[in-house]
């Protein structure tokens, strides 16, 4: 039996081929160790993922909770919380200088520390409440689209998903100033320059439970003209009729749903207030 001999032209023929499929095959693996690694922040439907993760909150009944707030020019403050619904909590307000504490009990108010007062305590508590209730998940399926997805972070102790968005502020709410004496031309001007502002959110979302365990929203004013973000301020004689905020920074942290834990009033065994403490109306 006679042997076959193979062209040269037919081995580097065969040689190119082998080439090229071992080029298609590493390409292939890194292509997909790249998606995994990292999905090129791909925007997701922001509605999908912020109804998902409020309806996972449905049955929460108590949390701890920290708010941060840390606005351009103006004092940083902090507040942890402790909250058993439908409306007892404890509060530790904490500024560069002062520490407030608040306990409120069946709207029973008490109270010690330091200076900053108490409305602007539960203001707080309400603002950082209200972060987990499903009007404020409205408003934010309103004004976001889309989110883009990034790189998964550990908050307290829980690995999350973590997604950006930004707000669109032609949907964002006006303010009303019906009544007020400035002229219809400098309405419209105050109006434009406020759909100037820029609104960003970022959501750290469980990946165990799929709870919301973070929330930092970002007012990052406007840029007029490449200028550095404002503050608009309209008056009318003395009267403040605008007064859009500055540059501002909020974190809302959430931990321990649904732990056991107490609240009780600061009450000695004969139910007198504990010292430092007192109760407020």
């Amino acid at each position: 039996m006679g042997t076959m001999e193979i062209s040269e032209e037919t081995k580097t023929k065969k040689s190119h081929n082998l080439l090229w499929i071992l080029i298609s095959i590493t390409l292939g693996a890194v292509l997909i160790a790249a998606l995994v690694i990292q999905p090129w922040n791909l925007p997701v439907n922001a509605q999908d993922i912020l109804t998902q993760a409020y309806s996972e909150m449905a049955d929460v009944r108590s949390f701890r909770a920290s708010y941060s707030n840390v606005s351009s020019g103006y004092e940083a403050v902090h507040t942890d919380i402790e909250f058993l619904s439908p409306d007892c909590y404890h509060a530790a307000c904490t500024r560069v200088y002062f520490e407030t504490e608040l306990i409120v009990i069946d709207g029973k108010k008490y109270t010690r520390g330091d200076t900053t007062p108490v409305n602007e305590i539960v203001q707080s508590v309400d603002y950082t409440i209200a972060r987990l209730d499903e009007t404020y998940e409205a408003r934010l399926v309103d004004t976001l689209d889309k989110l883009e997805k990034r790189n998964s972070q550990v908050i307290e102790g829980e690995d999350c998903a973590h997604y950006y968005g930004k707000s669109d502020t032609e949907k964002l709410e006006v303010v009303d100033i019906t009544g007020s004496v400035i002229s219809y031309d400098e309405i419209i001007r105050i109006m434009s320059d406020f759909r100037k502002s820029i609104y960003e959110y970022e959501f750290w979302i469980s990946k165990t439970d799929g709870r919301i365990r973070q929330i930092k929203s970002d007012y990052l004013g406007w840029n007029y003209a490449g200028s550095r973000p404002t503050t608009i301020t309209v008056t009318s004689g003395s009267s403040v009729l605008i007064q859009a905020p500055p540059p501002t920074s909020f974190v809302f942290t959430f931990y321990d749903f649904n732990q056991p834990f107490e609240i009780k009033p600061p009450l000695d065994s004969n139910g007198q207030l504990l010292p430092g403490w007192e109760i407020v109306e």
